[in-house]
């Protein structure tokens, strides 16, 4: 009994020996300009992020959906390929949009996080294809609802004309150049 109580007694201890640590280092740190958590002319308050806007977000050509004045800018890290993308664009983003970005008071942002392979590399470079078209949304729709029809394609290429084909108003010309361009 007493080695329980002693090891329980132990345990508080170090438990807070690390908050009160924890605490200091924490009021240390934002009271002083020490190292990379001075941050630039904010008078030693600490570590300054830099500023993000939305001019920034979509000057490299990042597609986006809504109010470029909207106070709230949503950014969304995606890959095609990705099942758990997939999920939010078909369960989450709809919902976003009809409450949120229709209405105004936010803006969204795609950008690129491909990590799953030569088919998500092919897949971006064509989403940016139809983003040159004005049709990058209709596109990415169409990608994350109809993932199968690409990822098990034995010709990706194909399968992902197959499906810009379905859009609209698109000019299959403009894209395949496009695609086969590389750029």
């Amino acid at each position: 009994m007493k080695l329980v109580k002693r090891s329980h007694t132990y345990l508080l201890g170090v438990i807070g020996a690390v908050v009160i640590i924890g605490g200091i280092f924490s009021i240390y740190f934002s009271n002083t300009s020490v190292g990379i958590l001075s941050g630039k002319n904010n008078g030693g308050k600490g570590y300054a992020p830099p500023r993000i806007t939305f001019q920034g977000l979509t000057s490299d050509g990042s597609s986006f959906q809504g109010n470029p004045a909207a106070p709230v800018t949503l950014v969304e890290f995606g890959d095609f390929q990705c099942e758990f993308c997939a999920r939010f664009v078909k369960d989450t983003e709809p919902q976003i949009y009809q409450n949120y970005i229709a209405t105004g008071k936010i803006n969204m942002v795609f950008k690129h996080l491909v990590h799953y392979g030569s088919n998500s590399d092919l897949a971006a470079a064509g989403s940016q294809c139809a983003n040159d078209q004005g049709k990058f949304w209709d596109y990415y729709h169409i990608l994350y609802t109809n993932q199968d029809s690409f990822m098990l394609s034995q010709d990706s290429e194909k399968a992902l004309k197959n499906l810009a084909s379905k859009i609209e108003g698109f000019d299959m010309q403009k894209f395949d150049s496009c695609l086969a361009g590389d750029t």
